[in-house]
């Protein structure tokens, strides 16, 4: 049975699409426009895009050349990490090294993606499995701790994404390599970042700071909230902060989905994963696109949604074609509930929490 996610009634903006969201701050007038869209991004001090590439230049080329590898790529084989691995190599002709973690819910399509872009790059690649049954345990931990959980079910991409990270780094310690290069697009790394510095004006700059000492933060307490956690000592390994510098190019660039698809396919030939050949929707994922399924059950913004409106906002991606992506997504009930019977749970347990 197919859910058609298109009937769900909510309230977005005129503009960008973006769903109402009070709580956060995101509200649509009278006139069906939100308040994002009316904010004047013109009155702040910008670095321009060439400086704020400079930064990431600037970076890379101190460490190129002393290592054993310049550095380790975590590899997806989304759009992403196809651009960021093809950029570093032909680009800045860094020595660099795959790394795909498996950790058990993504499409198998993605595995194969990797291997050949890396093939196509000249790159080697390393595949690594954590513990399933361990790694099911801290997932189903996160989803259902009161003190962890957040309604949007963001904690899960956000503890997901350091355990990932911290793996990787471990990783780039064993091989000498100097940075970890993630393929976060510019919206999940001021959700999920801890990213280097790029703002000029002096408020957004202490904002960003502000956002990144919270990721340590939120890490450390959730720390101090495991350990008051009875039997949960076995979580700790899952929230520990990677040594590893991580590098977010996509905060250093005019970020541009559908170039950055035009020169990857052309290059790499490259394509999205069987799953989403016909309406990509930004993750190889089964336990996110999930998540994205559960909110708009719950009628509240899921991450994807919020990234899409972002680059309409910022004109990268046309509003009429991601209407029609928001319209024709499916999600199959028999997927739903093999993801969340994996972790123990079923749909309603989920939408009650």
């Amino acid at each position: 049975m197919a859910l058609n996610l298109a009937s769900i009634q909510i309230k977005r903006c005129s503009k960008c699409l973006v769903m109402e969201d009070r709580g956060a701050g995101v509200m649509i007038g009278d006139d069906g426009v939100c308040s994002l869209c009316k904010k004047d991004s013109n009155k702040y001090d910008e670095y321009t895009w060439e400086e704020k590439e400079k930064i990431f230049e600037d970076l890379i080329m101190k460490e190129k050349g002393k290592h054993r590898y310049d550095g380790l790529v975590m590899m997806s084989g989304g759009k992403d990490s196809a651009f960021l691995a093809y950029t570093l190599k032909v680009k800045y002709g860094m020595n660099i090294m795959g790394f795909v973690i498996d950790q058990g819910y993504e499409y198998h399509d993605s595995f194969t993606n990797a291997k050949k872009v890396c093939k196509k790059l000249g790159m080697p690649i390393m595949f690594y499995q954590p513990d399933m049954n361990a790694l099911n345990k801290f997932y189903r931990f996160i989803t259902l701790d009161p003190v962890l959980r957040r309604k949007d079910y963001g904690q899960i991409c956000f503890y997901c994404g350091y355990f990932l990270k911290n793996l990787a780094s471990n990783w780039a310690e064993m091989i000498d390599a100097p940075y970890v290069f993630s393929g976060y697009n510019p919206d999940q790394i001021s959700d999920l970042g801890d990213a280097v510095v790029t703002q000029k004006d002096p408020g957004k700059r202490e904002h960003q700071i502000f956002l990144r000492d919270a990721v340590y933060s939120k890490m450390e307490e959730a720390v101090a909230h495991v350990r008051t956690c009875e039997n949960a000592e076995e979580m700790l390994p899952y929230f520990v902060m990677p040594k590893t510098p991580i590098l977010y190019y996509y905060q250093h660039i005019d970020y541009d989905p559908m170039a950055m698809m035009d020169v990857i396919r052309k290059e790499l030939d490259w394509e999205p994963i069987e799953r989403f050949r016909k309406n990509y929707i930004a993750s190889g994922c089964q336990l996110a696109t999930v998540l994205v399924h559960l909110c708009r059950k719950k009628n509240i913004p899921d991450y994807i949604q919020k990234e899409w409106s972002t680059q309409i906002r910022r004109g990268t991606l046309d509003k009429d074609h991601i209407q029609k992506l928001i319209n024709e997504f499916q999600l199959d009930q028999a997927e739903v509930d093999e993801v969340l019977a994996s972790l123990g749970l079923d749909q309603n347990t989920i939408l009650n929490l």
